[in-house]
């Protein structure tokens, strides 16, 4: 079982309150959302939450793992995010309407060094 999607379940857990709720939101079955507890927490040694038929609570460790791991998944979402960020590149036309004074005096002056970081623009 992905040690990531067992933290991912643990967060969606403890912010929502319920296996359920969990579930719908991972798009799988509130069996699977246990088992991923199950795992972590077996894995860890430590119990993480108390799971009653009417609540869960978080324990002590719990609540501190909790912290660590909505860091680690916002670290993760970020560096996807820039790496994303990164391979976005300018293709195309790109049209621009300016008075013809202004065109010559501010614009054309930077279309040299726009189409060197953007080789794909214009194309």
């Amino acid at each position: 079982m992905s040690k990531l999607k067992e933290l991912e379940a643990f967060v969606q857990v403890a912010n929502k309150g319920s296996l359920t709720a969990a579930a719908a939101g991972a798009g799988v079955t509130p069996a699977i959302i246990g088992r991923r507890l199950d795992a972590l927490e077996d894995r860890l040694g430590v119990r993480l939450l108390v799971r009653t038929t009417r609540k869960l609570t978080l324990t002590q460790e719990g609540e501190a793992f909790l912290e660590d791991c909505q860091r680690i998944l916002t670290d993760l979402a970020n560096a996807e995010a820039q790496l994303s960020l990164g391979s976005a590149r300018a293709s195309g036309h790109l049209k621009v309407t300016a008075p013809a004074g202004f065109g010559r005096k501010h614009v054309a002056p930077l279309l040299l060094e726009f189409l060197r970081a953007h080789p794909d623009a214009g194309r």
